[in-house]
């Protein structure tokens, strides 16, 4: 999850750090098959999974207008697969941030 946030909080810091750990033979970060792409469409459970909340919270992330812009959703949703909401990994990672500093209205 650590990385995942680095990751979007700023992605040149995150390689940096990627290198050095490989540098010393660490390469568990590297080898996990289940890195999600920014662009990745997720269902709620997944995204909820992707930041480590409850689909709950991913659901009132989607129903919470965006403290930057009135006019938008912190997290928009996507689409559909079949019957479950759809979200994409990159919003999902931002709405995270936003949630975890504290930047959403109590």
């Amino acid at each position: 999850m650590y990385r995942a946030r680095l990751r979007a909080l700023d992605t040149a810091a995150c390689d940096d750090c990627d290198e050095t750990a490989v540098s010393f033979g660490e390469t568990w970060m590297l080898e996990r098959e289940d890195l999600i792409d920014d662009d990745r469409e997720l269902s709620t459970a997944e995204a909820g999974a992707l930041v480590g909340v409850h689909p709950d919270t991913v659901r009132r992330w989607a129903a919470t207008k965006d403290p930057r812009d009135g006019s938008r959703m912190l997290l928009p949703r996507f689409g559909w697969r079949g019957r479950e909401r759809t979200y994409i990994a990159g919003k999902v990672r931002e709405a995270a941030i936003m949630a975890r500093t504290g930047q959403l209205a109590r």
